[in-house]
């Protein structure tokens, strides 16, 4: 390993225990900081065949700051998926299409459909997505997706499953796992 891979590695790891053993809360910018790393497990990038799904769930103090509102109802647990094409200069909505009646049909899908293919696993628990959105334009070709769950009646919950099980995909369900495991409290 290179001094500057030694280096980074040493810095990371004494940056994690002094971020947390000096604090029991974040301020609001280091909360967001923290729930968007991809280190922490609640943000995280899968590969499956030609495509990528990128997964951030959004924990409940994470929704109140971005909505600046403190007395939301937190009754649902939220999710961003976005999904594009290995092959970042091609837009998956057109991928393999070959007509418009295709291109009608993939938006239709994605648009309606794909949510009743979308589930949430936690503690042997396999939860419908209630609430969904697609968001279409995307410069980068990047789909957004945003899906909300009902909690799972079990509090102590250290990872979830989001499970994409839809026929543009492949034949089987893509699983990707979320961890919830040490999500430190917001300082209000």
């Amino acid at each position: 390993m290179s001094k500057k891979a030694q280096y980074l590695v040493i810095s990371s790891i004494v940056s994690v225990f002094s971020f947390f053993g000096c604090q029991n809360s974040l301020s609001k910018d280091e909360y967001v900081h923290w729930v968007l790393d991809y280190n922490n497990g609640l943000h995280v990038n899968k590969k499956f065949g030609e495509y990528l799904f990128d997964v951030q769930y959004q924990p409940r103090d994470f929704i109140r700051i971005l909505r600046n509102d403190f007395n939301f109802d937190d009754s649902l647990e939220y999710f961003t998926l976005q999904i594009h094409l290995k092959d970042s200069t091609s837009d998956f909505m057109t991928y393999h299409v070959s007509n418009v009646v295709e291109k009608q049909q993939r938006l239709y899908y994605f648009s309606y459909l794909f949510q009743d293919g979308i589930f949430l696993e936690e503690a042997n628990e396999k939860h419908p997505c209630v609430l969904y959105h697609f968001e279409q334009a995307d410069v980068l070709h990047k789909r957004t997706f945003i899906l909300a769950f009902e909690k799972s009646a079990s509090k102590q919950i250290k990872e979830a499953k989001l499970i994409i099980d839809s026929p543009y995909f492949g034949s089987l369900p893509i699983a990707i796992k979320i961890s919830k495991v040490n999500i430190p409290s917001l300082k209000l």
